[in-house]
């Protein structure tokens, strides 16, 4: 028989598709997610001030790990949480990719090949190459040039 300390062994099996737009909380609010292609997930609420689309670089608007917005502006604004999965209305709950290969992640920038990406200091939900006058923490690398448009990209991850 198995034991209560060992019950966080089990496989998990959400209960969402990572296309979710739920109104109300149908996960743990903050849960990872890991897919067998390696690629990591988090369930996490929107509180933008209204609706962001896939591939919009989401950032933790909290000191918790689920309230994100796409905002450049909030306290936080360094501090990805990941890429949205599907569009997601104001104060909805759904998946952000925060680790593994990706192709959803939008970029106004020209970036190069193995470019580190950081979060957008002035255009919402959106990523850029890391300068050298910046202090901010690398999210992710470019995996081929590109300008201006969607990146195929992969984060960092945890």
């Amino acid at each position: 028989s198995l034991g209560r300390r060992n019950l966080g062994l089990l496989k998990q099996i959400p209960s969402t598709a990572l296309t979710a737009a739920d109104t109300t909380a149908q996960e743990e609010l903050g849960i990872l997610r890991i897919e067998t292609n390696g690629k990591a997930y988090r369930y996490v609420r929107n509180v933008s001030s209204n609706t962001a689309v896939k591939g919009d670089a989401m950032k933790y608007s909290s000191s918790d790990n689920y309230q994100v917005t796409r905002s450049s502006t909030l306290a936080r604004r360094n501090m990805f949480a990941g890429v949205l999965t599907a569009a997601l209305g104001k104060n909805k709950y759904g998946w952000v990719q925060m680790g593994g290969y990706g192709n959803y992640a939008y970029t106004p920038c020209t970036v190069a090949a193995g470019d580190a990406l950081v979060c957008h200091s002035t255009q919402k939900g959106t990523l850029r190459k890391l300068s050298t006058t910046t202090n901010m923490f690398a999210v992710g690398r470019t995996v081929r040039a590109d300008s201006g448009t969607i990146l195929t990209s992969f984060f960092l991850g945890l």
